[in-house]
């Protein structure tokens, strides 16, 4: 039985499927880091012992917390242990400008032996203009590049805000 987490402000979108999809997108700056990552991990434990032919992991966070990276670091090493019998991949994806996840990635692809995929996001010139938005919990109007609405727009918080010059 798979399992699915949709993505809330300070929490990813994840998506983890015992067909060998393991998906974990957005912010993660979770209030209690365990609690939101205790069942990804009881999951992922799960998995290793009956895993699928090929497993394909896709992170894809545009901002994390060390206890957060500490979690992904653990989910990654779980699934090292199953690598030698299994065929399995991992596309770490950043923005072309965040070396900060970047490096990160390259850290753990020197720890790991599964096969590990950089891959670069484009930022688009679109996404360094800016715009103004209305957070219509807090009421507070603020601009942002059109790079964060669109993180904003990807991990399912749009609803959250106005856009005040569409």
């Amino acid at each position: 039985m798979g399992l699915n987490i949709e993505a809330q402000e300070d929490t990813p979108f994840v998506e983890l499927d015992e067909s060998g999809k393991i998906r974990i997108e957005g912010r993660s700056l979770p209030e209690n880091v365990s609690l939101f990552y205790k069942p990804i991990l009881e999951w992922i434990q799960q998995y290793i012992k009956d895993p699928a032919e090929f497993t394909s992991v896709y992170i894809f966070l545009v901002y994390y917390n060390s206890s957060s990276f500490k979690c992904i670091n653990d989910i990654l090493y779980c699934l090292n242990e199953i690598y030698k019998d299994n065929n399995m991949q991992v596309d770490w994806v950043y923005e072309e400008d965040d070396l900060s996840i970047f490096d990160t990635g390259m850290e753990l692809q020197s720890q790991l032996d599964i096969p590990f995929n950089l891959i670069e996001e484009p930022v688009l010139e679109k996404k360094n203009k800016l715009r103004t938005i209305k957070n219509l919990i807090t009421g507070k109007v603020i601009q942002v590049s059109n790079q964060y609405w669109d993180m904003i727009v990807r991990t399912g918080h749009q609803k959250d805000f106005q856009v005040m010059d569409d």
